[in-house]
Order: C-alpha cells, then sequence, then structure tokens
C-alpha cells in the first residue's frame, strides 16, 4: 500500500505505544506524498520505533533548528513513487509553525491511552473529543490558521459537542475563562 500504512501496520504489530494526533483525516495526501503525518510515540517505545521507521526506509532529516521532542522522519515511496514524512513527537508540543514552545503533557498521557481504531488501517488515532481541543488551541496559537484547520474544525464540531469534552475545561482555563463565561462553539 505505502510506507506511511507499513509504519502503522508495524507499529500495530510491535504494540509500539503511539497515537496520531494530527491530519490522519488526511491519509490518503500523506500516501500520495502531498502531506505529512503527526505520530506522538511514548518515550519507552520510542527505539523500536525508529528500528521500525528505519527498516520500512524512513531516514531521520537534519533540521536546522531543532525542536524538542519533536523529529522529522522522510524516505521514498517506491510503491507510490513519491516522498512520505513523518512528524514523530515524543512530547505533544504546540505553538506556531516555526517554533513549539508549550508542551500538553496532561493530554499527551491522554491521547496516549484513549485513541480510536476505528479507521481501514487500525490506526490508533487521536479521539474528535481531544482532538477539537487540540486543534482549537493550535489554530489559535498558529494566528494564520489554513484552509485544512478551519475543514477539520467544522468536521468535529458536527461530531462532538465541545461543552461534554474532557478537555474544555482546560481550554477554557488557557483562555482566562470560567464557566460562568459561557463559551461555545458553534458552526
Amino acid at each position: 500500500m505505502s510506507m506511511v500504512i507499513d509504519v502503522i501496520e508495524q507499529f500495530n504489530f510491535y504494540k509500539i505505544d503511539y497515537c496520531i494526533f494530527k491530519e490522519f483525516d488526511l491519509i490518503d495526501k500523506t500516501i500520495s506524498g502531498d502531506e505529512d503525518i503527526d505520530i506522538l510515540i511514548h518515550k519507552n517505545s520510542l527505539n523500536e520505533a525508529i528500528r521500525i521507521m528505519s527498516e520500512i526506509g524512513y531516514r531521520k532529516c537534519v533540521w536546522p533548528k531543532p525542536l524538542d521532542g519533536i523529529s522529522f522522519w522522510i524516505g521514498f515511496d517506491e510503491k507510490n513513487g513519491n516522498r512520505s514524512l513523518l512528524h514523530i513527537h515524543t512530547k505533544l508540543r504546540i505553538g506556531t509553525k516555526r517554533a513549539k514552545e508549550l508542551r500538553w503533557s496532561e493530554l499527551e498521557r491522554t491521547i496516549l491511552k484513549d485513541y480510536t481504531t476505528n479507521n481501514n488501517y487500525s490506526a490508533h488515532v487521536i479521539k474528535p473529543e481531544h482532538e477539537i481541543c487540540l486543534l482549537f488551541i493550535r489554530m489559535i496559537l498558529r494566528k494564520h490558521p489554513n484552509t485544512d484547520d478551519y475543514n477539520r474544525l467544522n468536521e468535529l464540531n458536527g461530531l462532538v459537542n465541545f461543552e461534554d469534552c474532557c478537555n474544555n475545561l482546560k481550554i477554557k482555563e488557557i483562555l482566562g475563562k470560567r464557566d460562568s463565561d459561557n463559551v461555545v462553539m458553534s458552526n
């Protein structure tokens, strides 16, 4: 199928503690080389994950400004004739495109334990109720969200009620709001 799907299958087979937390909705674009995919890996599974990615054909990129807890892996997918890019995170860091200055360790622990596998690849994927909170904060920090961000936020908003999300209180805290301030997301 593709290198990225091979990685997912091997992560599952070897019981790697991981969760795809960003852009799994764009998996077809990832397979065709038009998108990357972001995977959070528990630090205890990292060495085995590196072995798997290397054996499949990914190579770690040297990045001009290393980001703590984030590495970039690139491979050439001979099956599809295109490049394949993985962003591997050992820390759930969020921020602007060039600087990921915040770490959301509470959500990091949550999504590594509480994920969904209801997809064609049995991939461990962030649940919508966690993703909407993460995406909301990422969009605020990004300052100039892109069309994919808005499209995904609208999709997620149709799937889950923000008020029912376990992290909505954390979002309100980050925004400096109280429950009585009535922060509501709507279409």
